[in-house]
């Protein structure tokens, strides 16, 4: 391979690596939004269990998908 062709090869698994880091933002991202809910993890909320883990499960789907 010459030089040039090892140069374009590097910057195609950079941009591939960029694509890589913006999905794994965006999915950290999407799980603190459903975790996020302050009234998901307070007591006194009369449905607590069922908000807290349907807040979990969704979280865990988003970090899933990625």
């Amino acid at each position: 391979m010459s030089k040039d062709e090892l140069i374009t090869k590097q910057q195609l698994e950079i941009e591939d690596l960029k694509s890589t880091i913006a999905d794994y933002k965006s999915a950290c991202n999407d799980a603190r939004c459903y975790l996020f809910r302050p009234e998901q993890w307070s007591t006194k909320c009369p449905d607590f269990p069922k908000v807290a883990m349907t807040g979990i499960v969704q979280a865990l789907r988003a970090i899933e998908d990625i």
